[in-house]
């Protein structure tokens, strides 16, 4: 019997004994069901799916870079709108009969539409979009009610320093380049219909480059889809932007009245097909990339001078870009970025502890195994490197490299990716 206010022993810990880490084990990357559809199309099919539930993402050759981004974006949102048969509502009400919903993204260069249901209705839930894709009618006043809403966010949007820091931004990383292109709220005065039926018709219609299915389906309701989706499959390659360079300059955008300083800082990098990436993405982890990082530890935790800041890479098909973002006080702003100088020049001029790297390493780790916990997971995992023509081999590099690497070459690699002079960096508030 149990002392009454006494904890039993088994819920008793050594808080004073750090745990045991594991060092020697494996992660099992399952690669997905791979069928090529055509030239230009690729279907990946998980089945291995221990519940009910179910996905198909469909990615279509209709990025921003293609036209102005203000058609593609237009367009993308119009996809289920209404059409000459059904309208907005009856065709919400048929996805709401099967516990469907969809979400549509605009990246740089796909248009990323995803369903969900479970996995008996998913036919028929691919029916249901095909038959409203196929017979859309881009109308006025769906176009007039989308056009306003955008234009309203975008003017909402644009009184935010973080929004008028990143716009900037990205029009010196993309120098020169239809990425940086940005929507302005004077282009929704000139859309006509017919931009955005042009853009669907070329890029929709004949555009389907990826199809995406998670699901413990059937062989049967598989090839059934595909051959749903056979019509839309891209009949070319869209041809991609990759050689440019950012504008090495610093800027400031004031705006009166801002309590806070947006702060971006970035140059054109790399990307997982560069045998310097996975060593490169330890040291952003290092700097900026988690809870523990450099720069969380000083300037938000011993400064003070702001919520969160951190680093990322953001991967193209043929290059990268690094980014350290974070909002300050208005007065913190040149105090913050002689702080970032700070903690890079530390990077390039001192080896990193041992205690640090391992610390890093095991939280790497950590993530490794974490973003490898399930089907949906592991086939995020698999889309993530064949999306640079790589295979889930890579993931092994990594491990393998993150166990190994040390202070020196990182050090190295602080040198070679680092240097201020390279960045561009922009301020707004």
């Amino acid at each position: 019997m149990v002392e009454e206010n006494k904890v039993p022993n088994f819920y008793v810990s050594n808080r004073n004994i750090s745990p045991t880490i594991a060092e020697d084990f494996q992660i099992k990357f399952e690669a997905p069901i791979s069928i090529k559809l055509g030239n230009y199309c690729n279907a990946f099919w998980v089945k291995n799916v221990p519940n009910e539930t179910s996905r198909i993402d469909l990615y279509f050759d209709a990025g921003s870079i293609y036209t102005q981004p203000i058609v593609a974006s237009l367009a993308a949102s119009m996809l289920l709108t209404g059409n000459k048969k059904f309208s907005s509502k009856q065709i919400h009400e048929k996805l709401d009969f099967y516990g469907a919903y969809y979400d549509v993204e605009v990246t740089h260069f796909h248009c990323i539409v995803q369903l969900y249901a479970l996995r008996e209705n998913l036919v028929n839930v691919i029916r249901i979009f095909i038959e409203a894709l196929f017979s859309m009618g881009c109308l006025e006043n769906e176009l007039k009610l989308i056009s306003d809403e955008k234009k309203q966010k975008l003017s909402i949007n644009l009184e935010r320093t973080g929004i008028i820091a990143q716009r900037n931004f990205q029009e010196l990383i993309f120098d020169g380049t239809q990425l940086s292109r940005l929507i302005k709220t004077a282009d929704f005065k000139n859309i006509k219909i017919d931009q955005i039926e042009k853009f669907f018709k070329a890029h929709f219609l004949k555009g389907l480059s990826r199809i995406h299915v998670i699901g413990a389906i059937s062989d049967t309701e598989f090839n059934t889809i595909n051959e749903l989706l056979e019509p839309l499959f891209a009949k070319k390659r869209k041809k991609i932007v990759s050689n440019f360079c950012n504008k090495k300059v610093s800027i400031h955008i004031p705006k009166k009245d801002a309590l806070q300083t947006a702060i971006r800082i970035g140059k054109i990098c790399i990307n997982k097909k560069h045998s310097d990436f996975i060593g490169f993405s330890i040291l952003c982890t290092i700097l900026g990339d988690y809870f523990g990082s450099r720069l969380m530890k000083n300037i938000r935790e011993d400064k003070g001078y702001t919520y969160g800041i951190g680093c990322i890479i953001q991967e193209l098909d043929d290059t990268g870009v690094f980014i350290i973002l974070t909002e300050v006080g208005v007065d913190q702003r040149d105090l913050t970025l002689q702080e970032i100088k700070k903690e890079i020049n530390i990077l390039q001029n001192e080896l990193i502890p041992a205690e640090e790297l391992k610390l890093v390493k095991n939280y790497l780790i950590g993530q490794a195994l974490k973003a490898a916990d399930g089907p949906y997971a592991q086939f995020d995992l698999f889309v993530g490197v064949d999306l640079f023509n790589l295979d889930l081999e890579y993931y092994e590099r990594y491990l393998t490299r993150l166990k190994n690497i040390s202070s020196e070459e990182l050090q190295a690699l602080a040198l070679k990716y680092l240097s201020w002079d390279d960045f561009s960096i922009v301020t707004a508030g």
